[in-house]
């Protein structure tokens, strides 16, 4: 793997673009508000690299190493992360609308007020993610994990969570209408005044999980595990409870409780 010295980068980055940089060591390099659209950086190690403010849309990072980088503000638009690494990375209000991380290595990461819309992150591991009033509307998040997060104000509107795994994570005040929770793992979550409304957690498994004060208008939860979840002040009279499973659950402060609620 290619190592550049600070002189041969600098000389670098005012050459011709796109830059070609597949497969080399950039590792704690000083790229703030360096320009980097479509540039090839697919395999290269950005480890502790510094990346302020700099510009990658569209650029080539697959299998990249981008573990402890600074991204603060970086635009990853349309960018190729797809099994790259950003453990740890830090990139709170970084944007990365439809930028594709499918299976990429994210556990502790920092997108708090990223700006991400549409992004594919299927298959990939956020656990222990920090992603604190993330814009990440219609993304995509099937099987993806995201055990014991900070979700909470997260806007995921209309995104899909087929069998994601939400297990002991904080989404409350999460705007999660429309979305589709489908099998996801919500045991043991914070829900709490989350935005539900039309969202499908059918076969869902919310064991233990806190719904407080939670919207579920017209709210799909046909086969869902409710026992021991906490449902203290939710109308559950226009949700879909149909053969959901509400054993021992705490239901103080219910509200209309209407016909289609199925007590196992």
């Amino acid at each position: 793997m290619t190592k550049l010295t600070a002189e041969q980068l600098t000389a670098l980055l005012r050459g011709p673009k796109p830059l070609q940089l597949a497969q080399y060591n950039l590792s704690g390099a000083n790229l703030i508000q360096a320009n980097l659209v479509g540039a090839d950086l697919n395999g290269a190690n950005l480890h502790r690299a510094v990346l302020i403010g700099a510009n990658l849309k569209k650029a080539l990072l697959s299998e990249a190493d981008l573990s402890d980088t600074y991204l603060n503000g970086a635009n990853f638009s349309e960018v190729d992360l797809s099994h790259a690494n950003l453990v740890r990375a830090y990139l709170p209000g970084a944007k990365l609308l439809e930028a594709d991380l499918i299976e990429a290595e994210m556990s502790g990461v920092v997108l708090s007020y990223a700006i991400m819309p549409r992004a594919n992150l299927i298959r990939a591991n956020l656990t222990g993610a920090f992603l604190v009033k993330t814009n990440l509307n219609h993304g995509h998040l099937v099987l993806t994990n995201l055990y014991r997060a900070k979700m909470n104000w997260i806007n995921l509107k209309g995104s899909n969570l087929l069998a994601a795994n939400l297990s002991e994570t904080d989404l409350s005040n999460a705007n999660l209408s429309g979305a589709n929770l489908s099998r996801a793992n919500l045991s043991e979550s914070n829900l709490t005044n989350c935005n539900l409304n039309g969202a499908n957690l059918s076969g869902a498994t919310l064991r233990k999980t806190n719904l407080t004060d939670s919207q579920v208008n017209e709210t799909i939860l046909y086969g869902a595990d409710m026992s021991w979840a906490n449902l203290s002040g939710v109308d559950l009279s226009r949700a879909d409870m149909s053969e959901a499973d509400l054993e021992k659950v705490d239901h103080f402060g219910f509200r209309r409780l209407g016909e289609k609620v199925h007590l196992i």
